[in-house]
């Protein structure tokens, strides 16, 4: 072999010694690699459960399948494993196209004409654009494809939920633009008219992303 191919072929061994090294460095990195959990999001802990479980909606539509997945999720774990409601974390994350459901029907019947607008919800019961929050609605929940859950029922039995702020003051705006007033003061309907055992989150993509850095599995419902 020339003294040319020899210097090349240890440059290029030389190449690749230093590749898998920089390789070895991140795989090391990797399996090391914890989040750093932030106190504002020590609410996730706050919890017995023995097992966790996170809903993530962005749509009317993706609110009902999760009602359904939530009663599923409760009644399989009771007659599968013997488990109590206790026994499990559940956290909904109501954002983009779900986020108004995260309020209630003072909320609802207060911005009806607007939220009707953006929603296209029909009430089953009148069969006209919703004017309350139906998947709240003890009256309706037989009359929707969610088993009959709603979200009071879903808190007493320990149900949270994590409402996203971007998208709620959003949608403040959209509603200021529709009805008049103020953006500010529709955001703070929407804070005073939370539903139960809901907060405001800073994002709901950060909540999703918290839950499961809190070992809550993911369930997308669209």
């Amino acid at each position: 072999m020339s003294n040319h191919k020899r210097a090349f072929m240890r440059g290029l061994f030389g190449v690749f010694g230093v590749a898998a090294a920089s390789s070895g460095v991140q795989a090391q990195t990797s399996r090391t690699w914890s989040p750093v959990l932030e106190p504002q999001d020590n609410w996730l802990d706050d919890t017995p459960a023995r097992h966790r479980q996170v809903f993530d909606t962005i749509s009317p539509d993706g609110v009902a399948r999760a009602l359904t997945f939530t009663y599923t999720f409760y009644a399989a774990n009771k007659d599968g494993y013997g488990l109590e409601p206790r026994d499990l974390a559940v956290v909904w994350i109501l954002r983009a196209g779900s986020t108004a459901f995260g309020f209630t029907d003072t909320f609802w019947s207060k911005y009806s004409a607007g939220l009707a607008k953006r929603y296209k919800v029909i009430d089953p019961v009148t069969k006209s654009d919703a004017a309350i929050n139906i998947y709240n609605a003890a009256d309706r929940a037989n009359l929707l494809p969610t088993n009959g859950l709603t979200f009071d029922t879903l808190a007493r039995m320990g149900g949270r939920f994590a409402i996203c702020s971007v998208a709620s003051r959003k949608l403040a705006v959209a509603l200021a633009a529709d009805m008049g007033g103020s953006a500010d003061a529709i955001y703070a309907d929407m804070m005073a008219n939370m539903i139960a055992s809901a907060r405001m989150a800073p994002a709901g993509i950060v909540a999703v992303n918290r839950a499961q850095e809190h070992h809550y599995a993911l369930c997308y419902a669209g």
